[in-house]
């Protein structure tokens, strides 16, 4: 088996010493250091996709999306994005998004909905 010596200085003796890691340890150190930043960038960029779909939803001819004006669209496209934001990660960006976009539908996110603001049960 392959190792790869890291030498660190221990503060507290302050005398040298070595540290021995194999290649799957070493791996798993970049994959946590590297691959951990990628898949964030990765979530911001569907959740910010996602947004302007939400957003282009808006029907001006739509009575109930057009009482209360693009505004007030805006305003509930921003509480399911935050939703979104606060619920998913990349395994589960789908599922969210998809019952974010029909609890939009609904009204879910509109301050005068009762149930704006509560707990949602995932099932």
């Amino acid at each position: 088996m392959l190792t790869l010596s890291t030498k660190i200085t221990a503060q507290s003796t302050g005398h040298d010493t070595k540290m021995k890691i194999t290649r799957i340890q070493l791996r798993q150190i970049i994959n946590e250091e590297v691959i951990d930043f990628p898949s964030k960038a990765r979530h911001k960029q569907m959740v910010d996709a996602f947004k302007t779909e939400l957003i282009s939803l808006y029907d001006s001819g739509d009575p109930s999306m057009s009482g209360e004006g693009f505004e007030s669209w805006m305003n509930q496209v921003e509480n399911a994005v935050k939703h979104i934001r606060d619920k998913s990660d990349i395994g589960s960006f789908n599922k969210i998004s998809n019952d974010a976009e029909e609890m939009l539908m609904m009204g879910h996110f509109h301050p005068d909905n009762m149930f704006y603001g509560r707990p949602v049960r995932s099932g």
